[in-house]
């Protein structure tokens, strides 16, 4: 890609034991104001944010990663804390030749 994309990972106070992990082409912070909908009680947090050359690969193999974790196989809502997710993100990065 030549553009510039970034990986996240939000919490939400109204859901403790979940993190959400995604990308975006867009402002993070656009982005999870784009997901603070009238089905979320509570506002997210944006918890870490890397600028990647390939943010959509690296959500991919994230999330294959951190599969067995997953809450619902149609989502990206995984039960780890927001430092494992950061962390698991780095390793799948650095495994995989991402540059973050």
């Amino acid at each position: 890609m030549n553009d510039l994309t970034w990986i996240y990972v939000v919490t939400n106070p109204s859901f403790p034991k979940y993190v959400k992990v995604g990308w975006t082409r867009h402002n993070p912070h656009k982005r999870i104001g784009d997901i603070d909908t009238t089905g979320v009680p509570t506002p997210f947090d944006l918890n870490y944010v890397a600028c990647v050359d390939d943010a959509r690969k690296l959500e991919k193999l994230t999330h294959q990663f951190l599969d067995r974790h997953r809450v619902r196989s149609s989502r990206e809502f995984f039960e780890v804390s927001a430092m494992f997710a950061r962390e698991a993100i780095r390793s799948v990065a650095l495994h995989s030749g991402i540059g973050l």
